[in-house]
């Protein structure tokens, strides 16, 4: 199994400088991808261009998203910024999508959130079509540029749905997931992600990416506490106290989780810090490697 670590996009007043010397220390080091997690009424920074800020001072590691709820956004512009990203870094773009949970990302984009299902599926078949060279619009043209990989990055489809999942099969090129409670440490995700790949007559088996929150230091089951806190108190289909007891905050911890998923048969596991100092690179480098 290998290992990811996410930007801390999530984290309140973080600065830009501090995520572009996130992104160069990962890529330095044994890590295999650089993440970011994405919102659009949030005052995090945006996903997409977040990543191709990171494609700028990244030359080795893969681009990821987990994930843009893609239903919000216009699918014209998500294919162009996708595949722009692809190309700047030479095919190093992973673009994890789902169908979107977000009720104030739908509003504020004045787009409904009934019928989002149908939607994401016409999104996914739209997106292959433009970066395959389809024609686009009334002018008939070509939406460029065109991915460096063929056909258009990676595709990760998310989820918790059995519904949302199935969709692997046929659209994806993998599963992505957040283990945010105890029972999502599990391969009932990934089981049905692969039911639909073998139902759809795919080859080979379709990628699974995992991902966990983490806080390492002095600090830090405060950080974990606060940041928690911060980012998921008041929300009724989260519960905080689950959220903590799969968010590790000791090497121990970390190297139990990532047995527990590597267990799962995750190809690749993510970690996503709740704090951002710098200084929490080597130290979970220190824990795993």
């Amino acid at each position: 199994m290998e290992f990811g670590m996410g930007l801390p996009v999530e984290v309140r007043g973080v600065e830009g400088s501090v995520l572009i010397e996130w992104a160069k220390r990962i890529d330095s080091g044994p890590f295999n991808t650089v993440a970011v997690t994405d919102a659009i009424v949030d005052p995090a920074f945006e996903s997409l261009t977040t990543l191709a800020a990171a494609a700028s001072v990244t030359r080795r590691v893969r681009l990821m998203t987990v994930v843009i709820g893609s239903p919000p956004r216009n699918t014209a512009l998500l294919a162009k910024q996708a595949a722009t990203i692809d190309a700047l870094s030479g095919g190093r773009l992973s673009l994890g999508l789902g169908v979107g949970e977000l009720v104030e990302d739908f509003a504020a984009s004045g787009v409904e959130m009934k019928g989002r299902g149908k939607r994401f599926e016409e999104q996914l078949t739209e997106l292959k079509r433009i970066w395959s060279g389809g024609l686009v619009g009334e002018s008939g043209k070509p939406l460029g540029p065109e991915p460096h990989q063929p056909g258009g990055p990676e595709l990760l489809i998310g989820g918790w749905a059995e519904r949302a999942i199935a969709r692997v099969g046929r659209f994806g090129d993998g599963y992505v997931g957040a283990a945010l409670t105890e029972d999502l440490v599990t391969d009932r995700e990934y089981q049905i992600a692969l039911r639909s790949w073998k139902e759809h007559g795919r080859d080979g088996k379709p990628r699974f990416v995992q991902n966990v929150y983490f806080a390492l230091g002095d600090e830090a089951k405060n950080d974990r506490e606060a940041f928690l806190r911060h980012s998921y108190e008041g929300s009724p289909e989260y519960d905080l106290e689950a959220i903590a007891r799969v968010t590790p905050t000791t090497e121990q911890e970390i190297r139990d989780i990532a047995g527990r998923i590597e267990a799962t048969g995750a190809d690749e596991l993510i970690f996503h810090s709740v704090n951002a100092d710098i200084e929490q690179i080597a130290r979970l480098e220190q824990a795993l490697f």
